[in-house]
């Protein structure tokens, strides 16, 4: 089945959405090392031009929405809480559950206890820089897909 679409809707649309394509992604990266905030933060902002935001300790989700990242970055293990934990509290939160969230960690962790917590992924450290970039990448791009498609389908 063929649908036409006025011209003015279609290239409207599409402009606003280019528009937002092309605006500079935001990282949200969450570990307890100051160390790791900062080598993530370095490698995002200078090798892809990424805004990075890093904490130290477990933000408020209020400060999520505020920063309304394109990814998160979440250590598991964090000094005062479980990145897991906190993870399935996003994906609670209709404000934020669709932000693409990546566990990070220096142990093996079961492919079961990642899904269970609602997380897209997993990188373990410590990490290949290229890899790491890619991987990032893969799943900003993939995010905004999913929102042209969710805009133009739904």
């Amino acid at each position: 089945m063929y649908f036409h679409l006025p011209i003015f809707f279609t290239y409207t649309h599409f402009a606003v959405r280019s528009c937002r394509m092309h605006e500079q992604k935001t990282v949200l990266v969450i570990d307890d090392q100051e160390i790791i905030c900062s080598v993530t933060r370095d490698i995002l902002e200078d090798e892809c031009n990424y805004r990075v935001v890093t904490y130290t300790e477990l933000p408020s989700i209020d400060c999520i929405v505020v920063h309304a990242p394109d990814l998160i970055l979440l250590d598991i293990l964090l000094g005062q809480g479980d990145g897991r934990k906190f993870c399935a509290d996003i994906r609670h939160d209709p404000r934020i559950c669709e932000i693409a969230i990546l566990l990070f960690s220096v142990y093996n962790v079961d492919p079961l206890e990642i899904e269970a917590c609602g997380a897209d992924g997993f990188i373990r450290k410590p990490f290949d820089m290229d890899d790491f970039i890619s991987t990032i990448q893969t799943y900003i791009e993939h995010r905004m897909l999913s929102e042209i498609n969710t805009e133009l389908f739904c």
